[in-house]
């Protein structure tokens, strides 16, 4: 997967096409209705993702949230499946590398 980084997402973001391949790893699984800037009612899942590995370092029960995330690679040019945040960015000291385009995860 392509993953882009946010500092202030409190939890992982994924686009709701990967949840049927996702749906055996969640855990705690529930469905919310959101309603956004246009006034939409629009259907999320959310759940904690047993397991996510990021390069070398694997993450353990990560609360994540499915939505379409479609507006954001159309409206940033990115081509990304997801955003991960605070739940991955939190477990270890980080770096972001701009230059070389990674993340370093110091344990």
């Amino acid at each position: 997967m392509n993953l882009a980084v946010d500092t202030c997402e409190e939890s992982n973001l994924l686009d709701e096409n990967l949840y049927v391949n996702l749906k055996a790893q969640l855990s705690n699984e529930k469905t919310y209705y959101l309603i956004g800037a246009d006034k939409v009612s629009k259907r999320v899942i959310t759940g904690e993702l047993k397991e996510l590995h990021v390069g070398s370092n694997k993450f353990k029960d990560l609360m994540t949230v499915f939505n379409d995330i479609t507006h954001f690679n159309s409206g940033y040019s990115l081509n990304v499946d997801g955003i991960i945040g605070y739940e991955v960015l939190s477990k270890n000291i980080v770096v972001i590398s701009y230059d070389r385009k990674e993340l370093i995860f110091i344990n």
